[in-house]
């Protein structure tokens, strides 16, 4: 008789062992979620920063000066539209 009991105080010691590991691994698997999450924020706001400070960076870029056009440097290529005949057979 105290054997069975033993055995069924050994039985209920091990699946208690078994709830408490399934237990902690759902507690490690909630944290490393929460851990993820929290870098995925701080990734989130270095990028904002990032396009911020890119942004700035382009609002204060000129636009390029174009050069004069002298008639010593015009060089002007007009060009025939397809549709208008030419060489293209139209």
């Amino acid at each position: 008789m105290t054997a069975k009991i033993m055995l069924i105080l050994l039985g209920l010691g091990a699946v208690a062992m078994g709830l408490l590991a399934q237990r902690q691994q759902r507690i490690d698997a909630a944290y490393e979620l929460t851990r993820i999450h929290s870098r995925c924020d701080e990734i989130r706001t270095s990028l904002w920063d990032v396009r911020c400070a890119i942004a700035e960076e382009i609002s204060q870029l000129r636009p390029p000066v174009m050069p004069e056009i002298t008639s010593e440097n015009k060089h002007v290529v007009q060009h025939q539209r397809a549709d208008q005949g030419g060489d293209n057979g139209g």
